[in-house]
């Protein structure tokens, strides 16, 4: 089960508007209770990317930073903050 948005620091992850599209994604996500199907999105079609985007307060995407951010929100709610940090404590952002 991923982690709340409440019980995760934030403030670790850096840039700051990397920080504000990754929480803003992650915290949309939540609302609309997708956060133990991310894994399942495989493209734009997904109902789930529509259900998610309902929630989401952040209107600055492209299509590509959209994805981007998915992504990292993917890999953090599979595996967490602690994890998603890496050893260094910088964020460990993910390639497709």
């Amino acid at each position: 089960m991923a982690e709340t948005s409440a019980s995760m620091d934030w403030d670790l992850i850096t840039p700051e508007h990397d920080r504000m599209m990754i929480k803003d994604l992650y915290e949309a996500a939540e609302k609309a209770e997708a956060l133990d199907r991310l894994a399942t999105i495989k493209d734009s079609m997904d109902p789930l990317v529509w259900e998610i985007n309902k929630h989401m307060q952040y209107d600055g995407h492209s299509g590509f930073s959209f994805w981007w951010t998915l992504r990292q929100v993917q890999y953090l709610a599979a595996n967490g903050m602690r994890s998603f940090l890496g050893e260094r404590g910088d964020p460990v952002l993910v390639a497709d």
